[in-house]
């Protein structure tokens, strides 16, 4: 798996879930077959390995039959991640019995997630806690769900690359303030150019404008990104980042 590969799977679940959003608000297998399924595919899960990934997995507590939605192995087929998938904006609604049950089972993380929305929790905190980590399919830039998602990725798998440096993200071409792309005011509904994802975007310091191009290179596979100031009169100038 590469990182572009990736980026590129998370736009296509980011059309689906704006395609199909009364779909996946009423059908939580949907959201299953439709976005939680494909990722764990391209995190190198074998959804058809049984060592690997078990749905409908049943815990028993007490005289209780629980269900996890998702169990997956690690390469000595330990528990490694419990997911409880919820029907799109209902992510908040997981259940702490589910919950309590994942963790007597000493995975070492637990996902919840509705799609969109994705909390993950080290197994030792509590679902009233912050999870360890979030982020969002919608809201988030497709670079930043890419860097923190790899958490679940299958690694023992000869097929994974290496996780790559954190994604030290996107430099406002005035002032110079780094941060993610989400950070950023967006100021109108991205469009396309060539392969390139376009958003115009506000720097949150300076308020200066300028537009961020971002793709994968059909060529090379390569992530390209690279921003141009907006000006209000004049010409444009482009910065490589």
């Amino acid at each position: 798996m590469q990182i572009g590969e990736l980026v590129n799977l998370i736009n296509e679940l980011r059309e689906s879930l704006k395609s199909y959003r009364d779909e996946l608000a009423k059908n939580e297998a949907l959201v299953r077959y439709c976005i939680v399924d494909p990722l764990l595919r391209t995190l190198g899960w074998d959804l058809r390995n049984p060592k690997q990934v078990v749905p409908e997995y049943t815990v028993s507590r007490g005289k209780k039959k629980l269900r996890l939605d998702y169990l997956l192995r690690d390469a000595e087929g330990k528990p490694f991640v419990a997911i409880e998938v919820k029907a799109l904006g209902k992510v908040e609604e997981a259940e702490r019995d589910v919950f309590s049950a994942a963790q007597a089972m000493q995975v070492k993380f637990i996902v919840i997630t509705d799609g969109a929305s994705w909390h993950l929790y080290e197994s030792k905190q509590s679902l009233s806690e912050p999870p360890r980590s979030k982020w969002n399919l919608l809201e988030d830039s497709p670079e930043e769900v890419a860097d923190k998602v790899r958490v679940i990725a299958r690694k023992a798998e000869a097929e994974i690359s290496p996780r790559p440096p954190p994604v030290p993200g996107l430099r406002c071409p005035y002032c110079g303030y780094e941060a993610y792309a989400s950070k950023f005011k967006l100021l109108r509904d991205p469009w396309r150019f060539r392969f390139y994802e376009v958003k115009r975007l506000e720097c949150p310091r300076c308020h200066n404008i300028f537009n961020y191009y971002f793709g994968i290179n059909p060529r090379s596979g390569k992530v390209s990104e690279f921003v141009i100031r907006v000006k209000p009169r004049g010409g444009v100038k482009g910065n490589r980042l």
